[in-house]
């Protein structure tokens, strides 16, 4: 937990950083897919802003290994998000995330999204 807690801090200060760039939000949508294995913790990060998007997809690439997408995370089975500047990170259930409760208290550096509602005309 603690490892996770660290490296959650990291990014998310890093994220802080580069976000303070530039605070208006270019309209640009972007993600990065990974998860960190030695805590089973699955994550997406969507980038809202066409700021610094070169310099995120060589970060989701190299330190976090993770898929890099032109498109925004999918969030159906999302436990929530920690909104920091023009970046969401989406926890997805895992053993480190089990409960909204759980993605919820990882959030200490921004501001907790609560699951989006499930679409009612979806089967």
């Amino acid at each position: 937990m603690r490892g996770f807690l660290f490296w959650m801090g990291s990014l998310l200060l890093a994220a802080t950083a580069l976000a303070s760039c530039d605070d208006e939000e270019k309209g640009g949508v972007a993600s990065c897919k990974a998860g960190v294995a030695s805590d089973k913790s699955r994550m997406c990060i969507d980038y809202d802003a066409s700021e610094n998007l070169d310099q995120w997809r060589m970060a989701c690439r190299t330190v976090m290994r993770g898929k890099w997408s032109q498109s925004p995370c999918d969030t159906k089975e999302t436990l929530g998000g920690c909104k920091v500047k023009t970046s969401t990170i989406w926890l997805y259930p895992s053993t480190k995330h089990e409960t909204v409760e759980d993605a919820k208290e990882s959030c200490t550096k921004g501001t907790f999204l609560p699951p989006p509602a499930a679409d009612p005309q979806e089967p």
